[in-house]
């Protein structure tokens, strides 16, 4: 059958009517369902995890006469009627010492000390291990709310200074130390029993501050 130009002619344009129409449609179904064009990007960095710590503020008691009758000092009360420092003030210096985690990870803090109670002393009357003694607690020396980083810490009893050689130091401070910036500080506090026999001189503790990832 031949056909005429006129129906060749109709037969084309049927046909791009046909091939726009399911265009229309397939584009339609696509918005319909959300398909957009994207692409992926992604940026990324790495910290490596430093630990370090440091000592704020030692230990100063002061200086005070020969007692009379046995006393006690302690980083925690006003020791002016012994002739030395009020530690609750935190303007003598005796208040007790603090560490800052320095770091960007947690710690574990522990210490050793070069004395015990009758290296420190040296002799007097009755001395005992208890008459040298340290506890810890969160926050700063002179006010625990103030940047407490200890994670779970309580305020630990009073035990006796114990003096270690070699090895690392084992005597726990805190075993979780935060490296946050407005809350990194744990301290240790100390009490001292001075009877009147008790030698002349300074008398100095050193203490080892280990600080490891925890």
């Amino acid at each position: 059958m031949d056909l005429s130009n006129k129906s060749l002619a109709l037969l084309l344009v049927a046909a791009i009517v046909i091939s726009l129409g399911g265009t229309m449609i397939i584009l339609n179904r696509l918005n319909e369902a959300g398909a957009t064009g994207y692409a992926l990007g992604k940026v990324n960095l790495t910290i490596s995890p430093s630990s370090g710590c440091v000592v704020t503020n030692n230990v100063s008691f002061g200086a005070g006469g020969q007692p009379t009758s046995a006393v006690n000092i302690s980083t925690e009360r006003n020791n002016a009627g012994e002739g030395f420092g009020d530690c609750t003030s935190g303007a003598s210096g005796c208040s007790g010492i603090e560490i800052n985690n320095t770091g960007n990870v947690n710690l574990l803090v522990n210490f050793s000390s070069d004395v015990n109670a009758t290296g420190f002393l040296i002799t007097q009357t009755g001395l005992g291990s208890e008459d040298f003694q340290v506890k810890s607690r969160n926050g700063t020396g002179t006010n625990p709310t103030e940047r407490p980083g200890c994670i779970n810490a309580n305020v630990t009893s009073w035990s006796n200074v114990n003096r270690t050689t070699g090895g690392t130091p084992t005597t726990n401070i805190c075993t979780n130390l935060t490296s946050v910036n407005s809350n990194d500080m744990v301290s240790l506090e100390f009490n001292v029993t001075l009877e009147p026999d008790v030698t002349a001189g300074t008398k100095t503790a050193l203490l080892t501050i280990n600080c490891v990832q925890n």
